[in-house]
């Protein structure tokens, strides 16, 4: 058996040579081959040494190509540091039988940090790449939001203004660690008409408080329709049965204009929620209740459940706030597909939510049932009289989460 190969994941960080890590430097003097993108190999191109260079990027193909090479020290290159925006996950996972070696290098975000004196402290990074609540929501979470575009930046800092986010400081850097570098830094209307490179680092910081964020939106703030709404106070409490943690996958089935729906990608940032609903009117209301809370994590899906359930992936947890007469195929369909998932359903008659204890009984998923009626104060004069809102049942049953759930 012959030598094993050396495989170096080399991370470049910014710029040319110059910014390198020494462990970076000396890795690319000895390899024998460079591997990766045209952009990251040619500004080191003033490099010392000898080598085969090649320009590719997708893994299965990099994985081939060092396997039929006949040099035993081999580097891929990535620009930035591997470890950050997902770079080197897949490429290493690529690899991973051959033992390849990650040598970090010097990432877009540290060296922004070093050149705006703007802390990482209170920070998010967010990586446009992965399924989650978009960036509006994140902007509205966290005081600070570091990102690298993955397209051209102004579009970003439209959508921002457009869901209102005027309370917001931005840095734009572009060409980092070049001769053509360029930080630019102001306020979102003063940025969203300029022209910036594709794949330039952002910085958005809040110059207001972040957001409170709790269940029970007001039901004023959301787009309505002819269909019923389920109101605050009863979302507040499904919200808090469904104990939903950041990355679960959510089914609302029966969702109407998609109040819940909202609620539910909100709390799941880097999760997903399918909105089942049979009414056209409903999907279009779902569709601009996301856009309205800047949430890319809402699924619309138009169609009758447990049907329209597809090849959906299996739910974490389901709210079923209309099942139309098929209660106990739902609750067979989700268990089926996660026998822990954790179940909510919703019901204004004594009946359904009896039937649907038996169900859950009979499943072997200890339901719990509460009825919730709420009365709100409405102003008479100079008095106050307490106005009944109908009662809700409200049914919950399945396992428990993982530690670390959010409610």
């Amino acid at each position: 058996m012959g030598e094993r190969k050396q495989i170096m994941i080399v991370g470049c960080g910014v710029g040319g040579a110059p910014l390198l890590t020494r462990q970076a430097a000396a890795a690319l003097g000895t390899a024998q081959v460079w591997i990766g993108p045209e952009d990251v190999l040619d500004r080191l191109q003033n490099l010392p040494g000898r080598r085969e260079e090649l320009y590719l990027t997708d893994p299965g193909e990099i994985r081939l190509k060092v396997e039929s090479l006949p040099y035993q020290r081999l580097a891929v290159l990535i620009g930035g540091n591997p470890g950050f925006f997902n770079r080197g996950a897949e490429l290493y996972q690529a690899l991973e039988d051959l033992r390849p070696v990650i040598v970090p290098g010097l990432s877009e975000i540290a060296y922004m940090i070093a050149r705006t004196g703007v802390s990482f402290d209170g920070a998010v990074l967010f990586d446009p790449k992965r399924k989650g609540s978009g960036l509006v929501d994140q902007v509205r979470r966290h005081r600070k939001v570091f990102l690298l575009s993955q397209g051209e930046p102004g579009r970003l800092l439209k959508d921002l203004l457009a869901a209102g986010e005027r309370g917001l400081i931005a840095y734009v850097g572009e060409g980092l660690g070049t001769k053509h570098e360029r930080i630019t830094r102001g306020t979102l209307a003063e940025l969203a008409d300029g022209t910036y490179a594709s794949g330039s680092v952002l910085i958005l910081m809040r110059t207001a408080p972040s957001r409170t964020r709790r269940f029970g939106i007001e039901d004023e703030t959301f787009i309505r329709g002819s269909l019923p709404m389920t109101k605050s106070a009863v979302r507040a409490i499904i919200l808090s049965r469904l104990m939903l943690t950041e990355e679960d996958i959510v089914y609302d089935i029966g969702a109407g204009t998609g109040s819940v729906s909202v609620e539910c990608a909100l709390a799941v940032s880097y999760g997903r929620v399918y909105a089942v609903e049979k009414e056209a009117e409903g999907i279009e209301l779902i569709k601009k209740n996301a856009e309205k809370f800047g949430l890319d994590n809402i699924y619309p899906i138009q169609g009758l459940a447990p049907g329209a359930l597809g090849h959906l992936p299996a739910p974490d947890a389901a709210f079923i706030g209309g099942s139309a007469g098929h209660m106990k195929d739902l609750l067979q369909v989700l268990t089926s597909r996660n026998p822990t998932v954790r179940i909510t359903a919703a019901a204004v008659t004594l009946e359904t939510a009896t039937e649907t204890v038996g169900y859950m009984e009979a499943m072997g998923l200890n339901p719990e049932l509460m009825q919730l009626q709420v009365s709100t104060a409405r102003k008479a004069g100079g008095r106050h009289l307490m106005i009944a809102g109908n009662p809700v049942y409200i049914v919950s049953g399945g396992a428990a989460p993982k530690e670390g759930g959010v409610g």
